[in-house]
């Protein structure tokens, strides 16, 4: 028998967009690696590993990137990496989402950025651990719609100027 690899970050990162896709409501449009080019050449890349869109505007509500390993709390890195990612697509909210709940729950604003960790826990009862992370990313885009919709608002009533 041959030996193989299986690589286990690219794994965790499939099953919890095939999770969202069958567990999410239908005004949301989960999209998986959404490619931003950035340079003149656009040879920079990043490749975002979710990003939920509203089903009926086709707006980007948030993005989000799966983090295969067991830490205590988010890396610097990593918030930067989803703060970069959310100012690349528009977005105002970032999830970093791990297989285990983290010791201690993580939110921060960096630079008008929502960042927020959420957890999938896979190390116990999977259908358990997927309704209660679906319910964690629906509140999360549910106040990411609500954001978006007031400054849709703010937009309009800027451009009809003084009733």
């Amino acid at each position: 028998m041959l030996p193989f690899l299986v690589d286990m970050a690219r794994l965790f990162e499939l099953f919890v967009a095939e999770w969202l896709q069958q567990h999410l409501p239908g005004t949301v449009m989960p999209r998986t690696q959404d490619v931003v080019r950035m340079g003149s050449t656009g040879y920079v890349e990043f490749r975002i590993d979710l990003t939920p869109h509203d089903a009926d505007a086709g707006t980007c509500l948030a993005v989000m990137d799966t983090k295969y390993k067991i830490t205590d709390t988010p890396t610097s890195d990593d918030v930067a990496q989803i703060v970069a990612y959310a100012v690349a697509m528009g977005a105002r909210k970032g999830v970093l989402i791990y297989p285990r709940r983290l010791s201690l729950p993580f939110r921060a604003e960096v630079g008008g950025i929502s960042v927020q960790a959420a957890s999938f826990p896979i190390d116990g009862d999977v259908e358990a651990g997927g309704r209660g992370f679906v319910e964690e990313i629906a509140a999360v885009l549910a106040r990411a719609h609500l954001t978006a919709q007031r400054r849709a608002f703010a937009i309009e009533s800027d451009c009809r100027g003084p009733g």
